[in-house]
């Protein structure tokens, strides 16, 4: 059994050989080959080969070439964005200050914007090159997360507070490009779409139900193998929207930080949704030793075959000065523990 149909299986909700390794490795696949953050964002031929060359040395199961698309698509959409060689993009000039602002912006053509093509085009060549022997996946900002690209976060929040309806404009605006994006990913090749909330921990449970849920359905009907990405400490807001993320269209998994425990969500979810955490990617993969990751991986998979369906993974995107020992330790420790019997 192949990587892609590994994944495949368990997103079916079957069971195959054993877990399958979900690495969230972006950057880092360039770093570590000498390449500076302004080529991965603008070349697809080399972002092409970085990552083809990382899943080749790794082995991991699911395979994407941005794993933080934001910047790209929040510059394709009007924003200005700062791509220095040395760390990652930044928005330096948001497009919405006012509601005013909001029919400046539409769904882009994300084919012919630089970066976003650049996304688009190398996830291509590599659903091309091996997209029949691992899963391609394509990552995008979900609706909440995405209108805080679109708008300065202070201003979002006082809004959030102070003008509820125009809050929800900009997060049903943010979710037609989030929408859009997921498409024309899909069109590239992408078979799975990883939608992240990272800053629903900046929100009460409450605005999981009034900004991200009634949203995420319209992001999930354009691939039917979906993840749902979320930072930090949620355990309550994933609690309050369990009913309804189970209901959500395509939506077959939940990806999770260390600060949530692996037993928590098989109690928040039962075995109605699958699970994909939750190794710590701040201390614990760049810090540990070989043994330590593999030890901290065994611990978490014995919890993780109890769930529905569960994929190994770390809390967020690995970080470009991990050890590349440590993500091997931690991908073959699926193959080492994560047999199902």
């Amino acid at each position: 059994m192949n990587s892609r149909e590994r994944v495949m299986e368990l997103f079916e909700g079957r069971k195959p050989d054993r877990i399958a390794v979900l690495p969230q490795i972006g950057d880092h696949a360039g770093h570590v080959q000498g390449l500076s953050f302004d080529v991965l964002y603008h070349d697809a031929q080399k972002a092409f080969e970085a990552h083809l060359k990382a899943y080749r040395e790794y082995g991991y199961d699911v395979l994407a070439v941005q794993v933080e698309p934001s910047w790209p698509v929040a510059e394709a959409c009007g924003c200005e964005v700062t791509y220095p060689p040395n760390k990652c993009p930044w928005i330096t000039k948001n497009v919405i200050q006012s509601p005013e602002d909001l029919e400046r912006v539409s769904v882009p053509d994300f084919w012919r914007h630089p970066a976003t093509a650049t996304i688009l085009k190398a996830t291509r060549m590599l659903a091309d090159e091996i997209g029949d022997e691992v899963a391609i996946s394509g990552y995008m900002t979900g609706p909440l997360t995405f209108a805080l690209q679109l708008m300065p976060y202070n201003d979002f929040i006082l809004a959030s507070r102070k003008n509820l309806e125009f809050a929800q404009a900009v997060v049903q605006k943010a979710t037609q490009v989030a929408q859009g994006f997921a498409k024309a990913l899909a069109e590239a090749g992408a078979q799975i779409h990883v939608v992240c909330e990272h800053d629903l921990q900046m929100f009460s449970p409450k605005d999981l139900q009034s900004f991200i849920l009634p949203n995420l359905p319209a992001i999930t009907q354009e691939t039917p193998y979906n993840v749902l990405h979320v930072c930090g400490q949620v355990g309550a807001h994933l609690k309050a929207g369990a009913k309804e993320l189970c209901q959500v269209p395509n939506l077959q998994f939940v990806n999770f930080s260390h600060e949530i425990s692996i037993s928590s969500m098989i109690e928040i979810f039962g075995q109605d949704m699958g699970l994909c955490g939750n190794i710590d990617h701040i201390q614990l993969l760049p810090h540990a030793t070989p043994d330590e990751v593999s030890q901290a991986c065994a611990q978490a998979i014995e919890q993780g075959l109890k769930a529905k369906s569960f994929m190994l993974g770390p809390g967020c995107e690995i970080t470009i000065d991990t050890p590349p020992a440590n993500i091997k330790a931690f991908v073959q420790s699926a193959e080492r523990y994560g047999r199902y019997a």
